[in-house]
């Protein structure tokens, strides 16, 4: 039998139309990979369909924070300058200190930030974002659900012409109201910003199309972007506002103190092709790289799950006085670390400005890796900069002979120091 997917079988019998599919992609994914319980916060948790979503009392109180805030919406709405984000980091802080009004999008109220909304608007999108959390297939693509979109696209639309909010700027273009608002700034004619929050795990043309801008880290990243097809104008280079400076030193490499990192499991598709996962690959990591430790004589390493993931699941499989549970601030974990071994992850720039040199471990056949997705630059050997194990042979040759990475990469990556200036050019001219 040939593979097919879920997502081919929407496409193919145009259950949703192409604009709706591209928004919903995301988190019809999240209903069919979001489970199980090596996940801290699986969709078993979420769903709820007698009693509905059910947020946290921080959750709540932000909620309720962000209604009193709109309350006040007329007096705040009068100022210049309006752009909306709810980009990662203290992006927000850098575009003000630029002289814009930042306000956060509704769907992702903080707390003792401004929202960019009004009431109705208020009600709807936590009525569409917690009905898309909240429910099931069948349920989010009803047709009772989707001629609900329409007129709650207009009337953002309309909200955000008539306040002339100048730009948006997101964090990503694939989860549902991130995707859908971007569409919305293209029909005003109004720019939209991603700011990449890492180091990336695919090069896929479909984000081409999506947001006018792509800010990324370092001059690497956007070589990186250009030879996968994207367009050299589309992507800026920022820096990441942590890292001000870097200068090359010789990292750190023994086996006192190693923090292992893991391959954590995606919780949804990223990629225009769907990808199978097998979650008992996860474990399998963790134990080739255990194999080739104790053949080294190691005795114990600390263990680092991905945010996304519960710790007591891997336990069931591993052993945990091998692998005993780091939960410390990473920057404070890197600092004390010896040696990092880990997936492809932006970790690996990270423990390189911590001093700490990274062993990138990327089990894989054909430049396939256990997840059955294909490894990209710097994960896949093509950097002679940064070594990259492949099998656990690599690996174990890699620790013997203690080969590292050149820490002047970090410079390639992540240019500083930070500096967005250059927006302000290029919203003058819209």
């Amino acid at each position: 039998m040939p593979e097919v997917s879920l997502f081919d079988y929407l496409k193919e019998n145009k259950v949703l139309d192409d604009d709706l599919f591209d928004s919903l992609y995301f988190d019809i994914g999240c209903l069919v990979y979001y489970y199980g319980d090596h996940f801290i916060n699986p969709r078993e948790k979420t769903l709820n369909h007698k009693k509905g979503f059910k947020s946290s009392l921080i959750e709540q109180f932000i909620k309720y924070n962000a209604y009193l805030n709109l309350l006040k919406i007329r007096r705040h709405m009068k100022k210049e300058s309006k752009i909306i984000s709810n980009s990662y980091f203290t992006i927000n802080f850098e575009l003000e200190l630029l002289g814009y009004n930042v306000y956060r999008p509704i769907w992702a109220p903080a707390y003792r930030q401004k929202c960019c909304a009004n009431i109705s608007l208020f009600n709807k999108t936590n009525y569409i974002k917690n009905y898309i959390l909240n429910k099931n297939f069948t349920d989010i693509v009803s047709s009772n659900f989707l001629k609900t979109l329409p007129a709650y696209r207009k009337e953002m639309t309309d909200f955000y012409n008539k306040h002339n909010i100048m730009a948006l700027f997101v964090p990503n273009d694939i989860s549902f109201m991130e995707n859908f608002t971007i569409k919305i700034f293209k029909e005003i004619k109004k720019p939209s910003f991603i700011f990449l929050h890492g180091l990336p795990g695919r090069y896929n043309p479909i984000d081409e199309n999506r947001s006018d801008y792509l800010i990324v880290w370092g001059e690497e990243i956007k070589k990186l972007y250009i030879k996968a097809g994207f367009s050299k104008e589309k992507i800026l280079i920022s820096g990441h506002p942590y890292y001000r400076q870097y200068n090359a030193t010789n990292l750190r490499f023994s086996f006192d103190d190693i923090l292992i990192i893991t391959k954590s499991l995606p919780g949804t598709q990223f990629s225009d092709k769907v990808r199978l996962y097998d979650r008992g690959n996860i474990v399998v990591y963790l134990l080739q790289i255990e194999k080739v430790l104790e053949l080294l004589g190691v005795k114990s390493v600390r263990l680092r799950p991905h945010p996304s993931e519960k710790i007591a699941w891997y336990y069931k499989f591993i052993d945990k006085n091998f692998f005993r549970e780091d939960t410390d601030i990473l920057s404070h974990s890197l600092s004390k670390a010896t040696l990092v071994i880990g997936p492809s992850s932006t970790v690996l720039l990270e423990s390189i400005y911590y001093g700490v040199n990274y062993i990138i471990f990327e089990p894989s056949i054909d430049n396939v890796d256990l997840f059955n997705l294909e490894l990209v630059p710097p994960f896949d050997g093509t950097y002679n900069e940064i070594p990259v194990a492949k099998s656990e042979e690599d690996l174990k040759e890699i620790l013997e002979n203690k080969i590292k990475i050149n820490s002047s990469v970090f410079n390639k990556f992540i240019k500083t120091p930070f500096d967005i200036s250059f927006i302000k050019n290029i919203l003058k001219k819209k």
